[in-house]
């Protein structure tokens, strides 16, 4: 009896002994899992910071492209334009290679390596920015029908490309084409031997200074240069014009507009263009 007592707790103290090793096993267990869940937990959160990290540094490191050249002075721009120009900072260079911001020049056809492009491009302007153009509205025909700067002279000639001789009254303006958005190939190819082409007949609205000036374009000032002397006076006109966004106001009115706008009858610098 006492051998069968002897044995039972001996089986019983046993079987505790190995019910309390699991137990405390099992504890063991739960600690390795709970610092499991925390390593995984941190090396979760520590793959997610450096994923976020990563991500912050792929963005921080992507910027625009750098663009650079010999910034623009006539306001041309691009691949196809005589001097290769790069837009200022913030203008946007067009397909017609001109500098300038609005949706005719940053998007469709942008040039890139020139200047800034984008839909959002030259939307906003601090104060001391240049006015942004007029109007964004094309006008049928003609490519690039508003600007933020052209060189403004005078003209007297007594014949025009678009009227000739029966030049109708009220103020008068003759454009480079080059400054509408149009090529030398096109002048040369369509426009030169036209004698209404789309730009004649158009009012054109020049804006500086406070003061604005409206005529109608009724001559073309050469791209090219065909030089031809004037019928009336004799002098040889139809040269090669001398700037490519020359905006050339008429007569003594165009002369007088000039001189109490800038004080002088050329000027180059900030202004806001327009054709309606």
């Amino acid at each position: 009896m006492k051998f069968n007592v002897l044995l039972f707790n001996l089986l019983f103290s046993s079987s505790l002994s190995g019910h309390l090793k699991h137990y405390k096993n099992h504890g063991k267990k739960c600690d390795y899992s709970s610092s499991s869940l925390s390593s995984t937990s941190t090396s979760s959160s520590s793959s997610t910071s450096s994923s976020s990290s990563s991500s912050s540094s792929s963005t921080s490191s992507t910027s625009l492209p750098v663009v650079t050249g010999t910034i623009s002075t006539d306001g041309t721009c691009g691949k196809d334009s005589v001097n290769k120009y790069i837009c200022p900072v913030g203008e946007c260079c067009s397909v017609y290679g001109w500098c300038d911001v609005g949706p005719e020049y940053c998007e469709v056809g942008c040039q890139s390596a020139f200047g800034t492009c984008g839909a959002s491009s030259g939307t906003s302007s601090s104060s001391t920015s240049s006015p942004v153009s007029p109007t964004s509205i094309p006008v049928v025909g003609i490519p690039v029908s508003s600007g933020n700067s052209a060189t403004l002279t005078y003209f007297t000639d007594t014949t025009t490309h678009c009227y000739e001789a029966n030049i109708p009254a009220g103020n008068g303006i003759a454009v480079n084409p080059l400054l509408l958005g149009f090529t030398e190939q096109q002048w040369t190819s369509t426009y030169s031997g036209s004698k209404f082409p789309p730009w004649c007949g158009k009012q054109l609205t020049v804006n500086v200074n406070g003061k604005s000036f409206t005529g109608t374009i009724i001559d073309t000032c050469d791209p090219v240069g065909n030089p031809f002397p004037d019928p009336v006076t004799g002098e040889l006109i139809g040269g090669k014009c001398d700037y490519v966004n020359v905006i050339d106001l008429y007569g003594e009115a165009g002369r007088t507009f000039l001189q109490s706008t800038v004080g002088d009858d050329f000027y180059q610098g900030q202004l806001t263009w327009s054709i309606a």
